[in-house]
């Protein structure tokens, strides 16, 4: 393998602005060679502002006149599993916004497709926050001792008319609207990730999603009751047409344990008991970390032939999940 990985982007969108900043602050390792996007301005844009030498108009095209070792799909859901196996064709590494695919299943179908021929790996962000980081090293020193139950909450008014009318989620992220499975499938995926992280396996209980907001096609609230190992109780739920929220999501968190407890509220990270900590969590920051943590972790996994730390088997375990919660909320009539 070359001393500096090549790269290409796939996707000029919104959450191209979060990725591409990553990508240059690992200039030592990686060299970006390319951007594709259907809208060729956006992709020459992004390539102007992050000096990138070249832009295509579609993945197919720059995959066939790019040498790259790897690609970045920062596009639309639905094109993922397609171009995935278009990138494992070609050979080159791939890094996936999540999901693979619309459901478990046909993201194991995908994975079976591309079998051993690349390596591949979704783009689960959240588990690299830092604030979370710290919260896994108190679980693994056993600093709370067995989880007895817990709650992780996020909150966003995004979803409510500003003083102009508009929805800053919707600006924001405009596909938001058209997404058939939005607050569990776009959303609490990432907190179902956590979940399994910081508590082990994880069964579906109980589900109920609501669809309070007209200007979308997919529910806007959701809350999932999980059982996790060791029987403790864990409750995902969020909301983006929560009055009094913020307009980007805020994630609180409350873990309890035997021995002590973990608290995020607001900007405070908490651990109680015998030898308590606390510390104040630049979320903003935070979040940017996130992508270079993810993204940093993505080269050196290339480069040393180290496993991910996500696993595919991790995001179809997350997968089954939310799959799991859309086929409680529809049983439990609770939609």
């Amino acid at each position: 393998m070359r001393s500096r990985l090549r790269v290409g982007l796939a996707g000029a969108g919104m959450v191209s602005a979060f990725h591409l900043p990553a990508w240059r602050a690992l200039a030592d390792q990686v060299e970006l060679v390319a951007v594709a996007d259907p809208d060729i301005e956006r992709a020459q844009a992004a390539a102007r502002q992050y000096g990138v030498p070249r832009a295509w108009r579609s993945l197919d095209d720059m995959l066939a006149g790019e040498l790259l070792d790897a690609v970045d799909l920062m596009t639309p859901p639905h094109l993922h599993a397609e171009q995935c196996l278009a990138a494992a064709a070609a050979g080159v590494a791939v890094l996936c916004q999540k999901p693979l695919a619309p459901s478990a299943g046909q993201a194991r179908q995908l994975i079976g497709a591309v079998g051993s021929r690349v390596r591949l790996m979704v783009h689960e962000n959240w588990r690299f926050r830092p604030h979370y980081r710290q919260v896994r090293r108190w679980l693994d020193e056993g600093r709370i001792g067995e989880l007895r139950s817990a709650e992780l909450q996020t909150l966003s008014c995004g979803l409510l008319p500003d003083a102009e009318g508009r929805m800053p989620a919707l600006v924001r992220q405009p596909l938001l609207a058209t997404l058939p499975r939005m607050m569990v499938a776009e959303v609490l995926v990432h907190h179902l990730d956590i979940v399994c992280w910081l508590a082990g396996p994880a069964r579906v209980v109980q589900a109920s999603l609501q669809h309070a907001v007209s200007q979308i096609s997919g529910e806007s609230a959701a809350t999932i009751v999980l059982a996790c190992a060791g029987g403790a109780r864990f409750e995902v739920g969020g909301d983006m047409a929560a009055a009094r929220a913020l307009p980007t999501l805020r994630d609180e968190l409350a873990l309890t344990g035997s021995l002590a407890s973990i608290t995020l509220r607001g900007t405070r990270l908490h651990l109680s008991g015998d030898a308590p900590e606390a510390s104040m969590v630049d979320l903003e920051a935070d979040y940017a970390d996130s992508y270079i943590g993810a993204i940093g972790h993505f080269v050196y996994a290339l480069r040393n032939d180290h496993p991910f730390e996500a696993t595919l088997e991790d995001h179809l375990d997350v997968l089954e999940l939310v799959d799991e919660a859309y086929r409680q909320a529809r049983m439990e009539g609770i939609e």
